[in-house]
């Protein structure tokens, strides 16, 4: 027994309207895939970075494993500086104590890096590690963690919205 089709005055309009509705869904796809890691951002020396792009991967992936969470503190009697508070914690969520390195600020949309600064631990608080750095203004701001742990190098990036 055959199977019934719809009539030709049905099947085309509802061809059009199915395939206007995939463009559509891909379209908002993209829009969401693009924006789900805080959006585009200035590559500096991009070429060097594309041929150690192997030794990058690798330490994003390490620093992939942590938790990092980035508090900016409003700013004190030093109003060029800010305090930024770094909780670094492992996949089991104990506080990671053994970091060794720097943090850096930088704003997404500009190529230089505004302050390297290294990390210090907060005396009686492990995993927290507190720094002050130049925030003057309101927008995105990117704070990018490397550091060392048990002699492997890690790197891990947050975004951060200051209003």
């Amino acid at each position: 027994m055959p199977i019934p089709l719809p009539p030709p005055s049905i099947r085309w309009p509802a061809l059009i309207v199915v395939l206007l509705s995939i463009s559509i869904s891909f379209s908002v796809y993209t829009l969401f895939a693009a924006q789900s890691d805080g959006g585009p951002a200035i590559v500096n020396d991009y070429y060097q970075k594309g041929k150690n792009w192997n030794e990058t991967a690798e330490t994003r992936r390490r620093g992939e494993r942590l938790s990092m969470d980035v508090v900016v503190e409003p700013a004190g009697d030093e109003k060029r500086l800010r305090p930024v508070v770094l909780t670094v914690r492992s996949p089991a969520g104990a506080p990671v104590v053994d970091l060794q390195g720097t943090a850096r600020l930088y704003r997404p949309q500009t190529v230089e890096v505004l302050a390297t600064v290294p990390l210090y631990p907060v005396p009686g608080q492990p995993g927290t590690y507190r720094q002050l750095m130049p925030i003057q203004s309101t927008g995105l701001w990117d704070v990018e963690l490397h550091a060392t742990r048990g002699g492997e190098p890690l790197s891990k990036t947050v975004r951060v919205d200051i209003r």
